[in-house]
């Protein structure tokens, strides 16, 4: 008779030793949370002082620290060390990472512990494929790669050297909020996020489109604000820069800077969402958007484009640095925004189903368990061969 095996019964390492806070980050957090609440054991290694250390102390997270100041290599001595040591010293039942950067190192340290599954989060943009022949021997250690949405497993499958039977879409694992009662009133509030340094310069080009944009909706008899949530203080050195930009651009008075509590708070507060996070497949905050019924102008990409075939009148998109066509774009969106609520409150079902955190904590939950009892029975295997 197969042992069950149960995803609270299981002690697991999150790896993520980055100073950035994207979407990676924020779901390594997230899992994190899940974990726990449902009775399992989340083990956090990350950076000390980092956003992400921040926040997983805000929630009671525990957290083993990497040793150095910031892993920039693919293989950091320092962070085969601090493996070895923690994998030696604890036992872990899981090991998942969120960092293509960051699974090197961890392939080359399991190797030789063969009954522990590692699973890698994976949402990124590469120019180049990872296939080469260390490359190949090392991610055969990768037990499963885990994708947000098609177009990222696609990439996935393009440039990982995996088998495409190790690569699952487990969708968003978005947290949906009850719908916020919209007033019908004259003044439309847009918002962007700032999560890291390069999303002040993307930021920047929205105040362009937005100059421009406040002399055409004269006419409509709308008034526009715009906030800006920012994970910085509000005198941090990081914004100067753009709150320079809005003082030029005559902004002061339409512009505010808002502290970037959650997601959630942040879509209660909008009616158009500004994506800027070119440099992701698949971004959590515009989902998160979407499922708050808040339309969205996504980048242009080809899984933002996928989003809008799939679900046409939910946003626009808009192409790098094209301040002229962000406003066009804001200003269609305006001008036709109950087509867009329209059609987020039909698509809501749909979205909630592949992105909901309900379906992604059975997805995860399904690959922990499976995985592991996978292993075990491995293990197993080898020992009575051993025996025999």
């Amino acid at each position: 008779m197969k042992e069950r095996v149960h995803v609270n019964d299981l002690t697991t390492l999150f790896i993520c030793p980055t100073k950035k806070w994207r979407t990676l980050e924020r779901k390594a957090i997230a899992d994190c949370l899940y974990l726990r609440d449902c009775g399992g054991n989340p083990i956090l290694f990350c950076v000390k002082g980092t956003y992400v250390d921040r926040e997983a102390e805000k929630r009671d997270l525990p957290r083993i620290y990497y040793t150095g100041q910031k892993l920039d290599r693919l293989f950091d001595l320092r962070y085969i060390r601090d493996m070895r040591k923690i994998l030696n010293e604890n036992r872990f039942d899981i090991v998942h990472c969120y960092n293509l950067d960051f699974i090197w190192g961890l392939c080359f340290v399991l190797m030789s512990n063969p009954k522990v599954p590692l699973l890698l989060t994976f949402n990124r943009f590469l120019n180049f494929t990872q296939k080469s022949l260390w490359q190949r021997w090392l991610f055969r250690r990768v037990d499963l790669v885990i994708t947000f949405s098609q177009t990222t497993k696609e990439i996935a499958q393009e440039t990982l050297p995996v088998s495409f039977r190790k690569i699952k879409i487990a969708g968003g694992g978005i947290d949906v909020i009850p719908k916020a009662i919209r007033e019908e009133k004259l003044t439309k509030r847009l918002g962007s996020i700032i999560s890291g340094s390069d999303d002040v310069d993307r930021v920047k080009v929205v105040m362009y489109a937005l100059q421009s944009l406040l002399s055409s909706t004269i006419d409509l008899g709308i008034k526009l604000e715009f906030a800006v949530f920012s994970s910085f203080d509000q005198d941090s050195d990081e914004l100067v820069p753009l709150q320079e930009l809005v003082s030029q651009l005559g902004l002061t008075e339409v512009v505010s800077y808002k502290p970037l509590f959650s997601g959630e708070s942040t879509f209660k507060e909008v009616d158009i969402f500004v994506g800027t996070s070119f440099g992701e497949p698949f971004n959590d905050f515009e989902i998160m958007a979407l499922l708050s019924h808040v339309p969205v102008i996504f980048p242009r990409t080809a899984s933002r484009q996928s989003i809008l075939l799939q679900y046409k009148w939910v946003g626009e998109s808009y192409y790098f640095e094209d301040a002229r066509e962000l406003k066009a774009k804001l200003l269609k969106l305006l001008i036709n925004e109950q087509v867009y609520l329209n059609e987020l409150q039909d698509s809501h079902e749909q979205i909630k189903e592949l992105h909901g955190i309900e379906a992604y904590a059975e997805r995860v939950s399904g690959f922990y368990e499976r995985l592991y009892a996978k292993r075990l029975r491995y293990i197993r295997h080898k020992e009575k061969l051993n025996y025999s």
